[in-house]
Order: structure tokens, then sequence, then C-alpha cells
């Protein structure tokens, strides 16, 4: 499992097994936040932050209070960290619009080349966890063993006659306004469900809802005000905290899109190395 505490690892994976994740063929679906996170591992691509595009390194945020150290959206990798054989695709059919849906479009997406790909993996963004989805449903969601909708047991069964390839299991995006409490128990039931039945989990909820401190991050309904241009977050306090993007990787009030500022981005896809480092074989330790 990869969360939060799992960045700072980044910086200490031996090149043996950069070398080792960079030849792995890995496949991962998603939305446009899955975008965002394919830029960013595109930004470490290149041999350093000065090296890489403006977009790469923006560490100062609209709003001052919520810029961080330019060292996080830093790094120097001679050659950079080479994701060649890592793919991102959008979702792809013309039905795959609810939670359900994607499982099998999912399926239908990698079915043809599944052997060329070492991983595979989808991730739901913060618009399946919305407070009118069911895919926490119990009963009716995903970890629920449905007769008339796909759900886990399908992509179970899926994967059980794939036995050489790694299906990543992934908890959602978030973003500053959808925080509820569908985001917060879809999350801890993916958490609990890899748990218990071994499944790699690239925790990205956990990892978008820690600041860089690593204080837990609460949806824009929490009082709490800032300014960004036009746009403002200025909701009354529910007194809820639902767990939310912290604003420091976003520019959006209501949304979670890691594209103005660099930190959500380059702070994911550096977790990213550390799990598929993990998946190649690294105990996390250090020679």
């Amino acid at each position: 499992m990869v969360d939060h505490t799992s960045v700072a690892s980044f910086h200490d994976i031996p090149e043996e097994y950069l070398q080792a994740a960079a030849n792995m063929n890995m496949l991962f679906v998603g939305r446009s936040v899955s975008a965002n996170i394919n830029d960013g591992l595109t930004c470490l691509s290149y041999a350093s932050n000065d090296a890489a595009p403006n977009h790469c390194s923006r560490h100062a945020h609209p709003n001052s209070a919520y810029s961080v150290n330019p060292a996080l959206v830093s790094w120097n990798q001679p050659g950079g960290y080479d994701r060649s054989n890592w793919t991102f695709r959008f979702w792809e059919g013309t039905n795959c619009s609810y939670w359900y849906d994607k499982i099998d479009c999912f399926i239908d997406m990698i079915s043809a080349n599944i052997d060329q790909y070492d991983v595979v993996s989808l991730q739901y963004s913060y618009l399946a966890v919305e407070p009118n989805s069911t895919i926490a449903a119990q009963p009716g969601g995903y970890f629920w063993d449905n007769s008339n909708r796909m759900d886990v047991y399908d992509q179970e069964l899926y994967e059980a006659a794939h036995p050489d390839t790694i299906f990543i299991y992934s908890t959602t995006s978030l973003s500053r306004g959808l925080g509820s409490s569908v985001s917060d128990a879809f999350n801890e039931q993916m958490r609990a469900y890899a748990t218990a039945n071994g499944k790699p989990l690239f925790d990205v909820a956990d990892i978008l809802s820690h600041d860089p401190n690593g204080n837990p991050c609460y949806d824009n309904r929490d009082g709490v005000y800032y300014s960004n241009g036009n746009r403002d977050e200025n909701h009354p306090n529910d007194h809820i905290q639902n767990l939310a993007i912290c604003p420091h990787y976003t520019t959006e009030t209501d949304g979670g899109h890691l594209g103005s500022v660099s930190a959500g981005k380059i702070r994911v896809a550096q977790a990213y190395w550390v799990f598929m480092a993990q998946l190649a074989g690294w105990d996390g330790t250090t020679n």
C-alpha cells in the first residue's frame, strides 16, 4: 500500500528498482485527474525540474497560504525517470458513465492486449463519489455481489483469469466541493478490501487529502476562506469533516484538478514511482 506517508521515499528508490519499475508495462485508465497524474509522470521523465516545462514546478499558489516549498516540486535524475512503458488512456466506449459501467468498459479496453501489460489499473474520479452515488451502498455498491450490475466480484473473476497481470486497486481522486460521506465510505471500503484480500493499493485519496506536512484536509464547507481570482471558497462551516483534496494541490474552489499548480501531480507521480518500484521487488529500504 502506498499513501501520503510513502511520498518521502521517492528519492530513496535504489537505481536497480527504478530500472525494474521502468521496464514494467503498465496501463492505467481514468478521467481528467488521472490525466493530470499522467502529466506529472511525464514531468518526472525530464532530468530535472529545471529541464522540465514550467507547468511541472509551479510551487506558488494564487493564495500564498497554500504555496509549497519549491523543494517539493524539484528533482535531479540523470536521464529522468523513464515512464515510457507506462500508458494512460481516457475511458473509451459509449456507455461508461456510471461507476458500474466502468468495470465493463475497463475489461473491454484491456482485453485485446492484456498479455502485453504487467500492471493494469482503473481509477474512479471524484465524480463517482458524489453525494447521490450508489458506489458505496450496502447493498448495491461496488463492494456488493450484485446480480444486475458489475462490481468488484466481476472484476475479481476477470483478474483470476489473468494471473500473470497485476491489478492495482485505487481509491478515488478528490475535489474541494464534493467531499461527502460517500467518498469517505467508498475509500474506506477500498482500503479494507485491499487489506483483507492482499491487493496492491494506490491510495491517491489519502495522498491528496494530506498537506505537505501530513495534516488532513477537509471539504470547502469547513468555513475556511480563500480567494482564487474571481472564485471564492466562502462556504459556511457545516461541522462535518469530509476528507477532500488539499488546496495546496489545486487552484479550483470546487473541483480537484492538478494542473495549475504542480505540487499535487508531482506528489502523486512520485508516489506512483514508489508503488511501481515496490511492485518490481523493492522492499522500501535503502542499501
